[in-house]
């Protein structure tokens, strides 16, 4: 996230109204003058004195330089140690006044992991990366990603605003920090990953626990689909024009479709029909995508040509709309571990 900042010169830094100076290393463990390489800083445009309501009182600054101004009773007040290890007491504490903090962090994860905790809206949105990285930053400052990820928070939307591009980075993420409602909410986006492409890297970072339950649904989603298939075709009441002997045709048409039916990739582009052998080895692989109404009806529409009784053709799409519904009933999603 580029913040827009003002610049300042080193002698015109600011401090709750009050000149600062360039304090004596000997009586500040964290010396302004430490804080500062370049001849000029900037200062936080979501961060600085007139951004919020309240008069700041704590001051931090990035490893490029960039102030922000905070609230310490604010981030205190679901994250009483917060960045307590850069300075050994509470934000809270006296000896955090009248001193710059440094944070050994680019100023773009800083600004995610201080947006968190105010539980505000970023803007302008920041990388993946960034936020990725900021989450992944939290526990080294005493900040619980579980307690400020919550379904209702900012940041826990934004996160699950890049699912749909980047399904698997958003799961493994949930999954590393045990965001479990986050983890939920973005398998959903993984319904046709090939999770034959899930790195051993990658698959270090999702966890064995969320691993093996992705695993699982896509198992079951794999397992019904079969069922629902390869459920027989039952037959219409024999009429003069169409007796059950006249049905075989339309009997072996769904046979052959049920064990040979081809399948959507993830971006709705339709494959080529696949042999039943190649299909049993991507249904072990869990790799089989959602399926449609209108994908079924493209697929059967040039055997439908060969059926000439139309309740043999009623039969048909009354099937496959059977199939969509039952299809529609399996989970979309991982169970919850609630």
């Amino acid at each position: 996230m580029q913040e827009s900042r003002a610049i300042m010169e080193p002698d015109e830094w600011e401090y709750q109204g009050t000149r600062t100076t360039h304090p004596d290393a000997s009586s500040n463990p964290t010396p302004l003058a430490s804080n500062t390489t370049a001849g000029s800083i900037s200062v936080s445009s979501a961060f600085n004195p007139g951004a919020l309501d309240e008069i700041s009182d704590t001051v931090l600054i990035s490893s490029d330089s960039v102030l922000f101004y905070v609230h310490s009773s604010n981030i205190s007040r679901t994250q009483p140690n917060a960045f307590r290890r850069l300075v050994g007491v509470p934000l809270t504490d006296a000896a955090c006044r009248d001193r710059i903090i440094k944070i050994d962090e680019g100023s773009d994860v800083v600004a995610v992991m201080l947006h968190a905790l105010y539980d505000r809206s970023c803007y302008p949105t920041p990388s993946f990366e960034s936020i990725v990285a900021a989450v992944d930053k939290m526990r080294m400052y005493e900040i619980s990603p579980t307690v400020q990820l919550t379904s209702t928070s900012h940041l826990y939307k934004l996160i699950l605003s890049f699912a749909p591009v980047k399904p698997l980075e958003v799961f493994a993420l949930a999954g590393f920090h045990r965001l479990d409602g986050m983890a939920v909410e973005a398998s959903t986006h993984l319904i046709s990953y090939p999770l034959s492409a899930i790195t051993d890297a990658m698959a270090a970072r999702i966890g064995t626990t969320y691993l093996l339950r992705l695993f699982q649904w896509r198992l079951h989603r794999t397992s019904e689909m079969k069922r629902i298939f390869l459920t027989p075709l039952f037959p219409h009441p024999p009429t003069r024009g169409c007796s059950f002997e006249g049905q075989r045709i339309t009997s072996q048409l769904w046979a052959e479709v049920s064990a040979n039916f081809g399948y959507e990739d993830h971006t709705g582009s339709t494959t080529a029909m696949l042999s039943f052998p190649d299909k049993r080895a991507k249904l072990t692989n869990c790799d089989y995508p959602d399926i449609t109404l209108s994908f079924l009806r493209s697929l059967l529409q040039p055997r439908l040509q060969q059926i000439d009784c139309e309740l043999c053709r009623d039969v048909i799409e009354n099937k496959m709309r059977n199939i969509i519904v039952e299809w529609n009933a399996v989970p979309r999603t991982i169970p919850s571990s609630g």
